[in-house]
């Protein structure tokens, strides 16, 4: 006898388990911030990846990144703050099957 799976999930990488280990922002520092800030993530799956800052009224202010990752590992990526106004922001992570928000707060 066969068999199919059905409905299995192919985007980032076919996986028949949850992974241990956890995918997307891992650390924004420093924060607050009065310039450049680095943003460190991890990324645990292959796919369009993209990180996106939004204001506290849900508008998109910068597109850190947006790119296809074709090799799994965890990434420094150096933003720099000093055109964004004094306030709280969102950064929003998002990859083919993860998404997670971080807050940053800029001080000036």
């Amino acid at each position: 006898a066969t068999f199919a799976l059905l409905g299995l999930c192919t985007e980032g990488g076919v996986r028949l388990a949850q992974s241990t280990v956890a995918g997307g922002i891992v650390r924004v520092s420093p924060n607050p911030a009065n310039g450049q800030v680095v943003i460190s993530y991890s990324a645990i799956e292959l796919g369009q990846t993209n990180m996106e800052l939004y204001n506290i009224f849900g508008e998109k202010v910068a597109t850190i990144f947006s790119k296809n990752i074709d090799k799994s590992d965890t990434y420094d990526i150096l933003f720099d703050t000093r055109e964004l106004s004094s306030g709280t922001y969102f950064i929003k992570y998002s990859s083919p099957t993860i998404n997670g928000t971080e807050r940053l707060i800029i001080k000036r």
